[in-house]
């Protein structure tokens, strides 16, 4: 995984905040997440102990020759790194949204 996408998240508990790091561009953070969180789904339970941080970090690692993912994190289960993950997700998906123009503005664009 030599030329693999790698994406580092740090998650804060407390605020929301996420910051990001890697060498994934910001416009295709939200697919690679989403990408991630798909190959997860049926992956079964995880009854690992949850570390309890006020702060985690979570790696994903993508490798476009085979299309495979890798995640490694240390919030000491898997629900808690893919629970994280869709709060990330829905952050980035309304920020998305609140940059887009709506149908309205697009309209009164035109119409000036």
């Amino acid at each position: 995984m030599n030329d693999c996408g790698v994406l580092e998240i740090t998650f804060d508990m407390k605020t929301g905040q996420t910051t990001f790091g890697g060498n994934v561009k910001p416009s295709a953070r939200e697919s690679l997440i989403e990408a991630f969180i798909s190959t997860q789904l049926g992956a079964g339970e995880d009854h690992s102990k949850p570390e309890e941080r006020d702060v985690y970090h979570i790696t994903l690692r993508w490798n476009p020759e085979n299309d495979s993912f890798r995640a490694s994190s240390d919030t000491g289960n898997k629900g808690l790194r893919d629970g994280i993950l869709m709060y990330i997700l829905r952050q980035l998906a309304a920020e998305a949204e609140s940059k887009s123009p709506t149908v309205s503005t697009v309209v009164e664009s035109e119409s000036a």
